[in-house]
């Protein structure tokens, strides 16, 4: 089954890709609970967010590291967010 269409439109929105990495910066996407093969920095540009994983208590942050291949939610934010993903064998990372 397909996933549906994303809520919103992405504009405006900037996206970085470089070799290792890449950076998105524009408004919550309002995603459902996901993982990544990768670890990603989010921030909070404009407020903070609130996170929900399995088996620890919401927390609400300014910055957060979505660790690799583990299910996440962001359950309520606000205005701008940075995602930071690197490779793990990036030397930024």
């Amino acid at each position: 089954m397909a996933a549906p269409a994303l809520p919103q439109t992405c504009a405006p929105v900037r996206l970085w890709l470089a070799l290792g990495h890449a950076f998105y910066l524009g408004p919550l996407l309002r995603l459902g609970p996901h993982s990544s093969a990768i670890a990603c920095l989010g921030v909070g540009l404009d407020a903070p967010f609130t996170v929900r994983t399995d088996g620890i208590p919401d927390l609400t942050a300014r910055s957060f590291l979505f660790r690799a291949r583990v299910r996440y939610e962001i359950r309520d934010g606000a205005g701008r967010m940075l995602f930071c993903y690197f490779d793990p064998t990036s030397a930024r990372m």
